[in-house]
């Protein structure tokens, strides 16, 4: 039984996976 708060916590690391792919882009850019 996860319930809303397991929901919340895969939402949280789905995000911040893609922040973090999206920050590796942007320094393979810039180097």
């Amino acid at each position: 039984m996860g319930g809303p708060w397991h929901f919340l916590k895969k939402r949280f690391a789905d995000s911040l996976n893609e922040l973090s792919l999206l920050f590796h882009k942007q320094m393979e850019l810039t180097w």
